[in-house]
């Protein structure tokens, strides 16, 4: 996070809202990131709704809060565990992501299938496909709920575990799977706040809850493109250009143009937002 960003909070974002809404009289869609503003502004009718990045779930809704009786301020929030902890409270209109966040519905989407074939070797997909006993998007979202499952229960018990700049601990060099426990010892070792359990207590608890709850519930979107970026490397095809951390920013945005509108179409957040014109009577997409 930059200084900039640092030192946006609700309130300021807010403010900023109101200054803008003196000189543009359409709608304003609030989401939490910069990846999200490229993502919807393909499909918005930029002559009708300007977007607000407001960096983080928190910001967002707490903007939202001064806007409760405006029909032209809505957002679109990243799901975050909230289908296993709970939604937070919040004043106004958000709708949410289907998964954890937009990057994770991508990767459950047709788009994601499109990139593997673009990008990978056809003949090692087949040959993974008929011996694996998943769908391909499971195969990387699987190995990515290692990851999650320890933001979810960082988030759930309030241990403060730091993941920004984090080293994914690979099981070896050419292999995408993820190995938990070195996972673990990681995480915890260079989190100077830590406030949990032993590390062997938390492995317990990983693996307690990943036998328990569906991968897609626990995975990260920036996590599944870190990995499927070392899984183009072998096991997927032979480019080792995505095999890097932290996760390939041009991997992520081949995988956001694949998102072509046709497949936004099929999502839950697209009806969400047309119900919304529906309700208000605004244009929000093309």
């Amino acid at each position: 996070m930059n200084s900039i960003q640092a030192e946006i909070n609700g309130v300021t974002l807010a403010n900023e809202i109101r200054m803008m809404k003196g000189n543009f009289q359409g709608a304003f869609l609030i989401v939490e990131g910069s990846s999200d503003a490229k993502l919807f502004t393909k499909f918005i009718d930029k002559a009708q709704c300007s977007i607000s990045v407001g960096f983080g779930r928190p910001n967002v809704l707490e903007a939202l809060s001064h806007f409760e009786s405006d029909d032209l301020i809505f957002a679109i929030c990243d799901c975050d565990y909230a289908s296993l902890l709970g939604y937070p409270d919040y004043s106004g209109v958000a709708i949410f992501t289907d998964l954890n966040d937009m990057e994770s519905d991508i990767f459950k989407s047709s788009a994601f299938p499109n990139v593997l074939y673009e990008l990978g070797n056809e003949q090692k997909i087949e040959a993974l496909k008929e011996t694996c006993g998943h769908s391909l998007y499971e195969l990387i979202f699987i190995q990515a709920a290692k990851i999650g499952v320890v933001r979810y229960l960082s988030l759930k018990n309030s241990w403060k575990i730091k993941f920004e700049g984090m080293t994914y601990k690979f099981l070896a060099a050419n292999n995408f799977e993820i190995s938990l426990e070195d996972t673990i010892h990681h995480l915890i070792n260079r989190s100077s706040n830590y406030q949990g359990p032993s590390a062997a207590d938390v492995l317990i608890a990983a693996a307690d809850t990943i036998s328990s709850v569906p991968s897609e519930k626990l995975v990260n979107g920036h996590d599944a493109t870190r990995i499927l970026g070392k899984a183009f490397k072998r096991s997927f095809g032979n480019n080792s250009s995505f095999d890097v951390s932290p996760p390939c920013k041009t991997l992520e945005s081949i995988l956001r143009l694949a998102f072509e509108w046709i497949i936004f179409e099929g999502s839950n957040v697209y009806l969400s937002v047309r119900c919304w014109e529906r309700m208000n009577g605004h244009t929000i997409l093309k």
